[in-house]
């Protein structure tokens, strides 16, 4: 009889202590991943500590040899007064900063759709995943026309995304009146392989494509 009270006392603790363990987990994890405010500004240091020590998440777990490759996309505004081009101004890593610090932001969604539509445009440097699908339809078919001409639609649908995408961020930094075109700049970098994720010594390859000059577009707002 006492040994099944002394039982049901452990049992019962232990699921109280369980259930406040995971209420305090679930209060850090919202400190650190929500909007900033003047509480998690004040225990930012330990929720730092706590979440990227106990719940950091490596790619190496999940994809070892990673397919893709990383984008990085530039604008270039030329200015209507003077005719004077500006400098390329960096649209994806301030969106990745900006997520990075809450993930409850419209950031989010649009480093997604920025990114997406990045990699949907084909700048010659194909993911190897795709490359090797598009290899095996082309063995099955010799007629390739469809495919070509399928790939230039969606690369021309893609391109007027884009720039309506950097014509928003343009409108960020310059006010509209002063905007007479713009042009982008996608970087495109090879993903690191794992076997070469220790060597301090290996470069990996970069590609550059620069895109014409065209109006901005004045249908879109500017980034928040």
């Amino acid at each position: 009889m006492l040994k099944s009270k002394g039982r049901t006392i452990i049992l019962k603790s232990l699921i109280i202590f369980l259930a406040i363990l995971l209420i305090f987990h679930f209060c850090i994890t919202t400190l650190h991943s929500g909007p900033i405010n003047p509480i998690s500004v004040k225990f930012k240091p330990f929720t730092d500590k706590y979440v990227d020590n106990f719940f950091r998440q490596s790619w190496h777990l999940f994809a070892p040899e990673p397919l893709t490759n990383n984008y990085t996309m530039f604008v270039q505004v030329k200015l209507r007064n003077n005719n004077t081009e500006s400098e390329w101004y960096n649209i994806t890593d301030p969106l990745v900063r900006a997520n990075n610090d809450s993930v409850f932001t419209p950031y989010n969604r649009m480093l997604r759709v920025g990114l997406g539509y990045i990699n949907s445009y084909n700048l010659g440097v194909t993911d190897v995943l795709t490359v090797k699908i598009m290899n095996k339809s082309l063995e099955k078919s010799d007629d390739t026309s469809r495919y070509d001409e399928l790939a230039e639609i969606t690369q021309s649908e893609v391109e007027k995304v884009l720039y309506r995408y950097a014509s928003s961020y343009a409108k960020k930094i310059y006010d509209e009146k002063d905007i007479d075109k713009i042009r982008i700049l996608i970087n495109s970098t090879e993903a690191v392989p794992y076997s070469k994720r220790n060597d301090k010594e290996y470069q990996p390859e970069e590609n550059f494509t620069t895109l014409e000059w065209k109006e901005l577009n004045n249908n879109v707002v500017a980034f928040p």
